[in-house]
């Protein structure tokens, strides 16, 4: 096997662990616990940090990829075409926690504003006011929601 063959070997090792360690947030994010991902995060920084060494190595002389024996680059398009398709799961799956965190945050809001409602007083008219969107209100939410 060619050095460069060696390197493209060395990179799809690194996009096999990659792929699954972003499938396992993937899998954290749809049971809505992002919190649980930090414990994933050396390891993806350290094998994202290897594929762009890998990556930039492999660039320095693109001629060098045609010398690789045709079945290992198309491992290596396979490897690489899973890791845009997973980075795409990724992408969404972290939309989608954020629109349900903006939701019950939104819903939060609300909740509270309907509730403080009651002691804002009386105006002159005898009407209690309802507060406006933009009324500061002060609130203690437990992190553990």
């Amino acid at each position: 096997m060619t050095d460069t063959g060696a390197q493209v070997n060395q990179l799809i090792g690194t996009v096999g662990p990659l792929v699954d360690i972003i499938n396992r947030e993937i899998d954290l994010l749809r049971s809505m616990r992002p919190s649980d991902i930090g414990a994933l995060q050396p390891r993806k920084t350290a094998l994202i940090d290897g594929y762009e060494r890998q990556i930039a190595d492999l660039g320095a002389d693109p001629a060098l990829l045609q010398t690789v024996d045709p079945i290992l680059r198309d491992e290596l398009r396979t490897a690489v075409a899973e890791l845009k398709a997973v980075g795409a799961k990724n992408e969404a799956a972290l939309k989608a926690v954020t629109t349900a965190n903006e939701r019950l945050m939104k819903a939060i809001v609300e909740a509270v504003r309907d509730r403080t409602a009651d002691v804002q007083g009386y105006t002159d008219a005898g009407v209690a006011p309802r507060p406006t969107a933009d009324s500061a209100i002060s609130v203690r939410l437990d992190q553990r929601l």
